[in-house]
């Protein structure tokens, strides 16, 4: 958790403050009380002079979303909590798939493959082709091919 290292770095803690401080945290981020811990990190840096202001704005912002953070029933759904699948996806599909040997792509043309890509393993290419192919048919019928984006 980059936010909270940044503001146990912001506190003079000893290595076992440190540690128990990363214990109660963990367990109320376990339990989903992401009210706590904000009200918990402000009472830390209240009692600090000098704690930083930017420490509790990056600790507001990394816990502003949350719904990011329902690891309590994420846990009693028995759905994964870690970030390995999302990683092993990308390094699958990104980067053994389209990063290929003597593949380069321009950020937004590598973004339109893997757009591509998830349309073909969803099923939703075909969908998608006559959805498009309408909006060109209609453009031709109404005599406004010049809305048309050119391809790049």
């Amino acid at each position: 958790m980059y936010a909270l290292s940044d503001f146990q770095d912001s506190l003079k803690l000893s290595d076992k403050e440190n540690k128990d401080l990363s214990t109660q945290v963990r367990t109320l981020l376990w339990h989903g009380n992401i009210n706590e811990i904000v009200n918990f990190v402000r009472k830390k840096l209240a009692q600090e002079k000098s704690a930083s202001k930017t420490a509790l704005k990056k600790l507001n912002d990394y816990f502003g979303e949350h719904s990011r953070f329902q690891y309590a029933t994420f846990r009693y759904n028995g759905l994964l909590t870690g970030s390995g699948t999302v990683e092993s996806a990308i390094r699958r599909v990104i980067n053994l798939r389209i990063k290929g040997t003597g593949l380069f792509w321009k950020r937004e043309h590598a973004e339109n493959i893997i757009f591509l890509r998830s349309l073909v393993l969803t099923g939703k290419l075909r969908n998608v082709s006559r959805k498009g192919l309408g909006i060109v048919r209609n453009m031709f019928e109404n005599n406004i091919i010049h809305d048309l984006p050119l391809a790049a």
